[in-house]
């Protein structure tokens, strides 16, 4: 599951991310590939539609992330600055230099690993 969901995250930040092509699943390739997840989240103990849930889950963490990556270079600094104002939000201040974390490794890493273990 790993894996797939590695290959899917490479060709979702390479170039412009064609979304629906990417969580639609309108051809062969995209149900091989999601029968290939499933199948590796139910050899891993998952119910049925646990399996199938956690699938829709890595996809769409994956397209979410990808889009972030690449919209990474345009100017969202001011964004996340306002949400971290003194006073403003005190949890996100209180952890903000991880959220300005531009580690997209490090992240999906992280984020798989939530979805993937029991």
């Amino acid at each position: 599951m790993d894996a797939e969901a590695h290959r899917v995250r490479a060709v979702a930040v390479v170039g412009p991310l064609d979304r629906p092509a990417v969580a639609g699943g309108g051809h062969a390739a995209h149900a091989q590939q999601r029968a290939g997840a499933v199948e590796a989240l139910l050899a891993g103990g998952l119910g049925d539609r646990e399996a199938a849930w956690t699938c829709w889950s890595i996809v769409y963490f994956v397209l979410g992330l990808a889009q972030e990556e690449q919209a990474a270079d345009r100017a969202q600094g001011e964004v996340l600055a306002a949400a971290l104002a003194p006073g403003g939000y005190p949890a996100l201040s209180r952890v903000g230099a991880h959220l300005a974390d531009a580690s997209f490794d490090e992240r999906f890493e992280h984020g798989i690993g939530l979805m993937t273990r029991r």
